[in-house]
């Protein structure tokens, strides 16, 4: 699924089996990922960490700044003010 300025604040996310959250093909960016506390992630797989990002092929878009009309480059992304916390885990690494 593609997405564009996606805001996740002020959630609690606990015990996921795999990143609890996760933004895959970056699309057009310029989400917000702010004031969240994330623990005990990837429960069932060590592929990645609590907050999952990638993005596989560039997309013709709106710019975000209004000065061209497209653009392939997306809006920076802001992640911040998250407390995340990495452990003890008791997941597949962990037995």
């Amino acid at each position: 699924a593609v997405s564009k300025s996606i805001k996740f604040l002020d959630n609690v996310l606990y015990d996921g089996p795999r990143a609890g959250i996760n933004i895959n093909d970056g699309f057009g960016g310029g989400h917000m990922i702010k004031r969240n506390v994330i623990f005990n992630q990837v429960l069932e797989s060590g592929d990645h960490g609590p907050i999952n990002t990638w993005s596989r092929s560039a997309y013709v878009q709106a710019s975000s700044d209004g000065k061209d009309l497209r653009t392939v480059t997306p809006a920076w992304n802001e992640i911040d003010q998250n407390f995340i916390m990495l452990g003890p885990k008791f997941g597949s690494l962990y037995g």
